[in-house]
């Protein structure tokens, strides 16, 4: 669905703060995590397949390091992320030419949260950068996967994950947002251990 006005755009983007600052109200952990990619074969939309597949399976890795029984607890429970697809846009400076030419410079931003009592007392951005090998590198997908504390306000933090939508570059059906539905799972190894 793609946003037809500013101000609907605008309403999304205030409900889902609205979501994410409660969690946060209640002890949940936020992290800010950006997704590089390599070059990825196929289509634009063989590439964008391959890109939500790679952070589905970011999301199932990560929340095993959080859940034991991933599963069995409460959807509730589980980590809320929500990722959405970027593109350059032009600026003063310049990028490095090899950013904005893989891919055609298309690569994710997301935000998670993390519930207050999780399986290890590391917090996720120093998880992602202690397994950063097993995520991503030169013979992956993923290039590299970004990870810190959100320090913004949840509405600049969402506004950032989903500008891409904003500009129209991208629609509503590009968002990824985890946990699935129990029966939405696309991808078996999503819950396990």
């Amino acid at each position: 669905m793609v946003i037809s006005s500013r101000s609907t755009f605008d309403e999304i983007v205030r409900s889902y703060a609205t979501h994410i600052e409660s969690k946060i109200l209640l002890g949940w952990e936020p992290t800010f995590m950006s997704f590089m990619y390599n070059p990825l074969n196929g289509s634009p939309s063989a590439v964008a397949e391959q890109m939500r597949f790679e952070v589905e399976r970011i999301y199932g890795i990560l929340l095993t390091h959080r859940s034991r029984r991933p599963s069995k607890t409460p959807r509730d429970r589980l980590p809320f992320f929500m990722a959405c697809p970027d593109f350059p846009v032009p600026k003063y400076e310049r990028d490095r030419f090899s950013a904005i030419s893989i891919n055609h410079g298309r690569h994710l931003h997301a935000l998670d949260l993390s519930p207050p009592r999780t399986r290890t007392a590391s917090n996720l951005a120093d998880i992602v950068a202690e397994r950063q090998s097993l995520l991503a590198g030169h013979n992956r997908p993923l290039s590299h996967v970004y990870a810190e504390t959100m320090t913004g306000s949840p509405e600049e933090a969402t506004a950032y994950v989903m500008k891409a939508i904003g500009r129209g570059r991208a629609s509503l059906d590009d968002l990824i947002i985890m946990p699935r539905a129990s029966g939405e799972a696309r991808y078996g190894r999503l819950f396990q251990n």
